[in-house]
């Protein structure tokens, strides 16, 4: 199956506000994560009926190259991948550095900024070391202008991300409320202002959202949230 993608032109989602919203099929997931069929937060509510339509082609969707010739005409800071992910290589497990490459050198023509994670394996022990290695490196050799983010699953991992010089969002517990939690190294998760204040990523950080920033030098956490948090919490965060 070939990765089509969805693409809202302005978002109506109170939390990203008004912005292009791009939405993958389901195939792009690593079989490796931990959330699939179990707590993924774009398999329930809304996120999950969005999904199915982009599934079934029950939306207008584009190939690859169609999508990279759209980035022009997205608005300047966009989210990419609300649902899916980035682009298969020999397997769902691993990224395609030639398609990723190819996507940062689109977005850097035309000035966008793009809030990407990504949720295939970069560190931990999911998948074979050597995917691991291989997707670290794809995300280095991409020459993106903003963050890829490897979106990990314990606050060890995020540790380990960050001595790989990647930047790194997280997921934290549910109850969390304090603005900068510490890793067991000392490296500060910040957490993302939408959970405190009235932010949207539109206006993160003056119009520079801080999981945008390439390089920033501390990962972004996400207190758990949706229908299953309690479980997401106890079960991934640790």
């Amino acid at each position: 199956m070939k990765t089509r993608h969805h693409i809202t032109r302005i978002s109506h989602n109170i939390k990203t506000g008004p912005m292009s919203v791009i939405r993958s099929t389901t195939e792009t997931c690593p079989n490796s994560c931990p959330l699939l069929g179990n707590g993924c937060y774009d398999q329930g509510g809304n996120g999950n009926i969005h999904r199915t339509k982009v599934d079934k082609g029950q939306y207008k969707t584009l190939d690859f190259t169609d999508f990279l010739k759209a980035i022009r005409d997205l608005s300047a800071i966009y989210r990419h991948n609300e649902g899916g992910d980035l682009w298969n290589g020999k397997t769902s497990e691993h990224i395609c550095g030639d398609s990723l490459k190819r996507f940062s050198k689109e977005n850097k023509a035309w000035r966008k900024s793009a809030i990407v994670y990504t949720h295939k394996p970069t560190v931990g022990k999911r998948s074979h070391w050597a995917i691991r290695k291989a997707n670290r490196q794809a995300i280095k050799d991409s020459e993106s202008t903003t963050a890829i983010n490897a979106s990990v699953e314990s606050l060890s991992e995020v540790d380990e991300a960050l001595d790989h010089g990647l930047d790194t969002v997280c997921v934290l517990p549910t109850e969390t409320t304090a603005r900068v939690t510490r890793t067991p190294q000392g490296n500060r998760v910040v957490t993302c202002p939408a959970y405190y204040s009235k932010t949207q990523c539109i206006g993160c950080g003056n119009g520079e959202p801080l999981c945008a920033r390439k390089n920033r030098g501390y990962a972004i956490g996400f207190p758990a949230h949706g229908a299953k948090k309690k479980h997401v919490s106890l079960n991934i965060v640790n």
